[in-house]
Parts: structure tokens; C-alpha cells; sequence
């Protein structure tokens, strides 16, 4: 029988046993890590978060708003599957930033290019 911990995280290993999450082919340099199109993706939509809940950082708030917003990762199924949805996930960030934005207004609109970011 499984834990109680076991039976709580097991909605983060069920993408890997389920075959979803493969091994890369990709040669990485010692110097060098590329990123994934999904992970740029969510960086994108970190950003545009951020600037959209008036911040001038990116926090790890913003990546996890990130992860959910882009919907087809494994990162957003397993959020998802644990019940966390979108509309949680931007309150509990509004609430523990202290931003003063009306989440009803917020869209989050296309990504940011990081020089959008930096005007």
C-alpha cells in the first residue's frame, strides 16, 4: 500500500509513468542549458504576469501563473489534477503581494518579448 505522501504526490509522477515526460536527444554543452519552448513559453507568461500585477520582478508567483496559463504542459495537468485552477492561483498572488489590481480586469494578454519587459 502507498503512504499517505506517497498517495498525495502521486498526480507529479503520473505524467513520468505514464510515458508523458521522455528523455531528450539533445547534446548539451557544459556551459550551456537550452530551454524548452514550453519553458520559454512560461517565462513569457511569468513576465507578462508580473507586469500585469504592476511588478518590477518576476517571482516565483509569476512563474506558477505562468505554468498554468500555458495549459498543455505537465506542469499545468498536474496543478490542475491537485485542483488548483487559474482563478486561485492569480487570487492567492494578488492577496500575498499586496498588488493593487482588480483581478476581473486582468488578461494576461500575449507574451512579452524581453524588450517589451524592459520599456
Amino acid at each position: 500500500m502507498f503512504s499517505e505522501s506517497a498517495r498525495l504526490y502521486d498526480p507529479i509522477y503520473r505524467p513520468f509513468k505514464e510515458g508523458a515526460v521522455r528523455q531528450g536527444t539533445a547534446t548539451i554543452a557544459l556551459d550551456e542549458l537550452p530551454y524548452t519552448a514550453r519553458a520559454k513559453k512560461i517565462i513569457e507568461l511569468s513576465m507578462r504576469a508580473a507586469r500585469d500585477l504592476n511588478h518590477d520582478y518576476v517571482g516565483t508567483e509569476h512563474l506558477l501563473l505562468g505554468m498554468i496559463m500555458e495549459e498543455n504542459g505537465i506542469a499545468a495537468q498536474v496543478l490542475t489534477s491537485m485542483g488548483v485552477t487559474r482563478e486561485q492561483a492569480l487570487a492567492e498572488t494578488i492577496e500575498l503581494t499586496g498588488a493593487n489590481v482588480d483581478p476581473a480586469h486582468l488578461t494576461f494578454g500575449p507574451p512579452l518579448t524581453l524588450l517589451e519587459w524592459v520599456r
